[in-house]
């Protein structure tokens, strides 16, 4: 039986562990900040607007099913097992794997609700919280430069952003979930949260409810977690790709994946 880790090299892996805990990912101000901005903005910009984070549904849902949330591991059939961790998701979105955690912040107040939506998203706080909203607010022309204020808007409306349409897609069209919003409170601290794990858990979460789902038979179970993580995975642990090149999501689009995705169905 053959188990795969998520490929790398023991070097960059090194540098990227320890770059990933001495930089601010997040942090705008800084080169490679912007960098990683820019390649996850314009991978999700790649995608139809409504499959993004969703590239292949009947994919995602076959490869859902595939995943042992107990082990952390796509089973590709009984010979081809694939371990993941949240350093693997590290490695694919360029996102902090270590700091404080997420989930433990709890759910935010009505107030804590109300502030990131009417003073960070630039809409009314009775609003239902809206992905289009915070995309407006990154997509902003700034005129080469940044106020402190237009800096933590930035900031948080870009999280609202990846979260809604990347890392942490929910079922319902333009809705952002508001319940990590306790850690946009302020935006200057963002970095210091561990998004990896985050995102794994809430994918692992995603696969239960799936395979609940579908053992119910439900006739259109909702897809909801980053298959985009799981299809990127599989599909460059089967494909000759230059895996040294980070944010590892970065050579895939909505083109790519599908000719992938078909050149794997048919071989």
């Amino acid at each position: 039986m053959l188990v795969q880790k998520f490929p790398r090299k023991k070097s960059r892996v090194a540098a990227t562990s320890k770059s990933l805990k001495s930089s601010n990912r997040l942090e705008v101000t800084t080169a490679s900040a912007k960098s990683s901005i820019r390649q996850l903005h314009d991978v999700v910009s790649g995608f139809d607007e409504r499959k993004r984070g969703q590239t292949n549904r009947k994919f995602a849902l076959w490869i859902m099913s595939r995943v042992d949330p107990l082990s952390q591991t796509l089973v590709i059939n009984d010979s081809r097992k694939i371990q993941f961790s949240k350093e693997d998701v590290a490695r694919v979105f360029r996102i902090p794997s270590h700091g404080l955690s997420v989930a433990e912040n709890g759910m935010p107040g009505k107030e804590t609700v109300s502030k990131i939506t009417a003073e960070y998203l630039g809409v009314e706080a009775k609003d239902q919280p809206s992905i289009k909203a915070a995309q407006a607010v990154i997509e902003r022309d700034y005129g080469g430069s940044m106020s402190p204020s237009e800096e933590n808007a930035f900031k948080a409306a870009f999280v609202v952003y990846v979260m809604s349409l990347l890392l942490s897609p929910g079922a319902k069209y333009d809705h952002a979930s508001v319940d990590y919003w306790n850690t946009l409170r302020d935006p200057l601290v963002i970095h210091t949260f561990d998004w990896s794990e985050d995102v794994i858990q809430r994918l692992l979460y995603a696969v239960l409810k799936l395979k609940s789902d579908l053992k119910s038979n439900l006739k259109v179970p909702s897809i909801t977690g980053c298959t985009l993580f799981l299809q990127g995975l599989y599909l460059d642990s089967i494909w000759n790709m230059d895996h040294n090149k980070l944010p590892r999501i970065q050579p895939f689009n909505d083109g790519t994946m599908k000719s992938m995705i078909l050149g794997n169905t048919l071989s």
